[in-house]
């Protein structure tokens, strides 16, 4: 199949839930390239949109803005694993515990999708910004916001 794994073929062709919360944009162009190992995978991960994402509080007023690479539901589980990981860093779960708080994870919620690294860290800089920063909290060099 054009020297592609069967695996990256049959998860290309694997069905996908549609997502109500991703605005589909219509492609420019289509391009077809040979399968290269190594530089195929990172093709494709340069070529992925990147979420920037919202989760609630379900006891207080606070919401978590993140950025991702991958699916919400994805990112959303790892946040819910953070709770029982000490393996697991996540600013979400952080303040359910701390604060004895429940997780609205049904709240998650794509709020809007960037292709650039650095026009997407404006980007959530501009959400969290624009609904009032509670707290800022630095953890392996990544920064982590809790807004209200």
């Amino acid at each position: 199949m054009n020297g592609y794994p069967s695996r990256v073929i049959s998860n290309a062709m694997r069905a996908r839930p549609a997502s109500s919360s991703k605005v589909m944009m219509k492609p420019k162009a289509t391009v077809v390239l040979p399968y290269i190992k190594n530089v195929s995978e990172c093709i494709k991960r340069i070529l992925l949109p990147l979420d920037i994402y919202q989760v609630s509080c379900g006891t207080c007023h606070i919401s978590y803005i993140g950025q991702t690479g991958r699916t919400i539901t994805h990112r959303l589980k790892e946040h819910k694993q953070a709770l029982t990981s000490p393996y697991h860093f996540s600013a979400v779960a952080e303040h359910a515990m701390k604060e004895s708080h429940v997780i609205d994870w049904k709240s998650g919620k794509v709020i809007d999708i960037c292709h650039q690294l650095y026009p997407r860290c404006y980007l959530e800089s501009w959400y969290i910004k624009t609904k009032g920063s509670k707290s800022t909290e630095m953890k392996d060099c990544c920064l982590k916001f809790m807004v209200a």
